[in-house]
């Protein structure tokens, strides 16, 4: 992944420096003393209250408030944003129409019709857009996508993913007050969640393993979909979704906010010749058990986050490079889509029998909200991959009560296919 050292070092802007902006900073700088790039700008209207702003002044790199503002004074080959949700596409779009290549965040767009927008401007004006799923890029997600497309696994039976990482009120008032919206104050779509935000990666790479290319992910063409809420916020902050591709393997996703208890993300995909299980807690990384017993570990999907970076500046040098880009804009579309698909699913809001606060921070002002039982509904859904208005314990009978299952919603219908 490393570029020639003979070639000239790529210009980069950086687009917001705050919250996940400050691991790009840290990568550019590294890749800076690594003669991979030269950071020749950074954008953000608030740069001053981030972390890494003195360290950004120390090597003298020029602080915009506005991307129209860099472009005014400066160019730059490829453009990194880490901005809001709001801002992904309008960003992307003026980047390239001043000649960069773009590497965004997830998710690609609030609204998934940007993507059809999006790909036909990367084709107009050669420039390729990465959409920066960190999972899609790492060493071990790729070798087991590998292995499936060469047929090792045989067709998928059923996948499934739980995450419970619980967030305080600070989250959700985070930046610019953009956390949990659905659209921003001039009506362009956000949905901001916990499917389309802090655990959005996991949800994409069941549709990118199941993808036909190296570069592709599988279209849902329905979702069952229950959404809660315990936070004061627009959209949801649990949920329970469960996909279904055109060969009807169901892809049950479980995540939420809302828990005392911070489990990492744990999955389980099983195939007609094996299952692929990974703990993130466990240390052990993506093992795969075949039914011949044969055992394959492929590593963490944690390591190296932030080598999407070095895979958009070698793609900036090397045209071969970037006909390898392993996610691209077609690449992110199916989560837009399962996003876009649920977008009007009725969010139950948690009764206050079901709730508990949790005092946090110096003044104990900082509240956790917590749903009472869906720490074991949401285990046990997993454990029997299904939905948790299927299950039937005494424990999620409260929950049960108050979910609004909506079930066999068409995609294609949805998102006007």
């Amino acid at each position: 992944m490393e570029n020639n050292i003979n070639q000239k070092p790529v210009t980069v802007v950086l687009v917001g420096i705050g919250g996940y902006g400050a691991l790009y900073v840290d990568e550019l700088l590294a890749d800076m003393d690594n003669s991979l790039c030269r950071l020749v700008g950074v954008v953000d209207p608030a740069a001053a209250k981030s972390p890494k702003f003195d360290c950004i002044c120390e090597r003298g790199i020029p602080v915009y408030a506005t991307l129209e503002a860099f472009y005014n004074h400066n160019q730059a080959e490829l453009c990194c944003i880490a901005a809001p949700i709001q801002f992904h596409t309008p960003y992307t779009v003026y980047a390239m129409e001043h000649g960069s290549h773009v590497i965004c965040e997830k998710p690609l767009s609030g609204c998934y019709t940007d993507g059809v927008a999006l790909a036909a401007l990367s084709d107009k004006t050669g420039k390729f857009i990465i959409s920066g799923y960190q999972w899609s890029h790492n060493r071990a997600i790729l070798s087991l996508k590998r292995d499936i497309l060469d047929g090792k696994f045989g067709a998928v039976k059923q996948m499934r993913t739980k995450i419970l990482w619980p967030r305080r009120e600070s989250y959700f008032k985070r930046g610019s007050g953009w956390a949990g919206k659905r659209c921003a104050a001039d009506g362009t779509y956000i949905l901001d969640s916990v499917a389309n935000n802090a655990a959005a990666h996991y949800l994409h790479n069941m549709l990118f393993l199941l993808g036909d290319r190296m570069n592709s992910a599988a279209l849902p063409v329905s979702v069952d979909a229950e959404l809660m809420r315990v936070n004061p916020i627009e959209n949801f902050d649990t949920c329970a979704i469960r996909m279904h591709t055109a060969d009807g393997a169901p892809l049950l996703f479980l995540a939420t906010h809302a828990t005392k208890e911070n489990e990492d993300p744990v999955f389980i995909y099983e195939f007609e010749k094996g299952s692929v299980s990974f703990a993130a807690a466990g240390g052990h990384g993506i093992v795969a058990v075949m039914n011949d017993g044969e055992e394959i570990s492929y590593g963490n999907p944690f390591d190296d986050q932030m080598v999407k970076v070095r895979y958009a500046l070698r793609a900036v040098r090397d045209a071969d490079a970037r006909a390898e880009l392993p996610c691209i804009v077609s690449t992110a579309v199916p989560h837009a889509q399962c996003i876009w698909a649920i977008r009007d699913v009725p969010i139950a809001d948690t009764p206050e029998a079901l709730l508990e606060e949790i005092p946090g921070g110096e003044n104990g002002e900082d509240i956790l909200r917590v749903i009472r039982p869906l720490h074991d509904a949401m285990n046990l859904a997993y454990d029997k991959c299904c939905m948790l208005s299927e299950l039937n314990d005494a424990v999620s009978a409260d929950l049960r009560k108050v979910l609004k299952p909506v079930m066999g919603l068409s995609v294609g219908e949805r998102v006007g296919e």
